[in-house]
Parts: C-alpha cells; sequence; structure tokens
C-alpha cells in the first residue's frame, strides 16, 4: 500500500529547478525596479500589473510561480535582460 501512495502523491511546481529559479529572479526584478525609484512600494508594483500583492508574496514565499504574462510584461515595459531571468546573466537590464 505504500508504493501506491508514493505513485499517485501530490507534485508541486515548486520542486521544479527551472521554474524556482525564473520566479526567483523575478523576485531580483521587482526588488531592483524599487531599489532604482521605479516602484515605491510591492502594492504599486502590483497595482501596475493588475495582480494583489498576495500573488507577489506566494511567488517571494515560493508558494506560486509567476506567470508567463507577467514575466512577459515585465521584461518588454523595462527591458530586463531576458538571459538574467533564466541566470544565465548578472546584468540585470539589457542596456547595462
Amino acid at each position: 500500500m505504500e508504493k501506491s501512495a508514493q505513485i499517485f502523491k501530490k507534485l508541486t511546481s515548486s520542486g521544479l529547478e527551472e521554474k524556482s529559479v525564473i520566479s526567483a529572479q523575478f523576485v531580483k526584478v521587482v526588488d531592483r525596479l524599487r531599489a532604482d525609484g521605479r516602484f515605491e512600494l510591492d502594492e504599486d508594483f502590483c497595482e501596475h500589473y493588475g495582480y494583489s500583492k498576495k500573488m507577489l508574496n506566494h511567488v517571494r514565499k515560493g508558494r506560486q510561480d509567476v506567470s508567463i504574462e507577467l514575466l512577459y510584461d515585465l521584461v518588454l515595459d523595462w527591458k530586463v535582460n531576458p538571459y538574467f531571468i533564466f541566470g544565465l546573466s548578472n546584468q540585470v537590464y539589457a542596456q547595462e
């Protein structure tokens, strides 16, 4: 019986390294935008993109992954370096 319980164990995306890396880099970009004065508060960032602060808190704590749509908008709006998002570069902005 133990074997079948293991087979049907619920899987979560938080265990997938590539997703957690992307969400972690997203949080770094949000923090950098705040440090650069683009947004004063997390609430301002969330309101700008039409998301709740709860979503950002869930992403920060690893309970939820950032949506592709939000990530895409962030990269286009702020000229974020896509290589940074995938952890392949230390440059946050594409123009640095």
